[in-house]
């Protein structure tokens, strides 16, 4: 019945089963083999029918239009796609993402949604950091994440995108002292994950979204912003230091006894190939992993480490817009990256916007969410997110948000 009444409540089951995802930990192995964030989702969304009778906020959105039209491209491809197997997989995740987004627009309402939104994801995040202190055996992070976000990269390019929007909320103005102690210990375990998962593309990624956020953030909380950039800046020194010098062991000498990163330099042949692979079907595209069905013909054998359907040698993708481009084209590549442009454009709208103080908290969570899906963007320079629910989540909030904070402020 509270679900019923209240939607949020779904939503926040919702994102426990994906945190938690039961089925890949000790305690869910007695439990019922049982779809979990399904389960949570269709509540959520029979919730919002009979709350909203029937009407569903997100075709309101730009965004949200323009991922339907995506969806159908995608569905469309399965006539021409390499790999008709994988990619309906594909297909089918992106009417999950639609309905996702869906589920999200339609449950969230105010500031106070959007507030418990990041403080459980946060929570979630610090789950993960806490798997990875208690693991035994060490190593990189690996397996503690669920679906789309099972590897260490993906992971940590997920719990970046939330401590930026963390740390915008933990520069708000918080009614007692401890409300500030609790978002800095979740922002603190949250910088201790990504080390942890010593994703060397995240550090980057974080480091150039921090710098963007030194200089485009509204001037009345810069000066907190200066403390806790100065805060930051030494306790990650202090621990990403030993990571990144930990994370120099994929380095060799080549034949003239220079060191080389051979990381670096499989992505940078993978890159190429890539570019090959896009103009071979520049504007449809080849399908969902198309990288990695076409990797034993374009890439070379020494840089293949992926065993393929076929039973090949190949190489998946490390960056999110070549995944694009060679997956989808140019037509599909295009409207996946129009949403996140269209998501970021909002970020000099908000730097200029002249808002009220009950309205201030709100304005700096929307920030925080474009600053998020940056760094989530960057970060997939390195490392392929393109079917991580992660940017869904931005792609619905921001657009939502966006709209709530125009009409009190009564902007056009």
């Amino acid at each position: 019945m509270a679900v019923v009444s209240r939607p949020f409540y779904g939503l926040c089951a919702y994102l426990m089963a994906f945190y938690l995802h039961p089925p890949v930990r000790w305690w869910g192995e007695d439990l019922p083999d049982w779809r979990w964030s399904l389960t949570a989702a269709v509540i959520t969304l029979l919730s919002i029918a009979i709350k909203n009778k029937g009407r569903f906020e997100g075709f309101r959105f730009v965004e949200t239009k323009v991922f339907l039209v995506f969806a159908i491209f995608v569905w469309i491809q399965l006539l021409w796609a390499l790999n008709v197997k994988i990619h309906l997989q594909y297909a089918e995740q992106v009417i999950n993402f639609l309905v996702l987004i869906f589920l999200i627009q339609g449950s969230v309402r105010d500031e106070n949604d959007l507030r418990a939104f990041v403080i459980i994801a946060m929570i979630g995040c610090s789950y993960f950091g806490y798997l990875g202190m208690t693991r035994l055996g060490g190593g990189r992070l690996n397996g503690i994440g669920g679906p789309s976000i099972e590897s260490a990269n993906q992971m940590s390019q997920h719990v970046a995108a939330i401590l930026f929007a963390g740390a915008y909320l933990m520069l708000a103005k918080h009614r007692r002292f401890w409300h500030y102690l609790l978002l800095g210990l979740l922002l603190a375990v949250l910088v201790k994950t990504i080390v942890m998962a010593g994703s060397r593309g995240v550090y980057v990624a974080i480091g150039l979204t921090g710098v963007l956020m030194l200089l485009f953030s509204p001037k009345r909380i810069r000066r907190k912003l200066y403390i806790l950039a100065g805060i930051s800046i030494v306790l990650a020194s202090i621990e990403f230091g030993g990571a990144l010098f930990n994370r120099f062991d994929t380095v060799a000498l080549d034949e003239y006894g220079e060191v080389v990163d051979l990381s670096a330099r499989s992505r940078i042949y993978i890159a190429e190939a890539q570019l090959i692979m896009f103009k071979d079907a520049f504007l449809l595209g080849h399908g969902h992993q198309g990288t990695l069905i076409l990797s034993p013909t374009y890439i070379p054998e020494e840089f293949l480490t992926t065993i393929t359907t076929s039973e090949q040698a190949g190489r998946a993708s490390h960056n999110f817009v070549m995944s694009l481009l060679v997956d989808h084209g140019l037509i599909g590549a295009g409207l996946y990256l129009f949403i996140i442009i269209r998501c970021l454009m909002h970020l000099p709208k908000l730097i200029k916007m002249d808002v009220r103080e009950d309205q201030q908290t709100l304005h700096l969570l929307v920030i925080g969410l474009c600053m998020g899906l940056l760094c989530l963007m960057l970060a997939g320079m390195t490392s392929d997110h393109k079917n991580a629910e992660t940017a869904i989540w931005f792609f619905a909030l921001i657009p939502f948000y966006m709209s709530k904070l125009k009409e009190k402020l009564n902007v056009n």
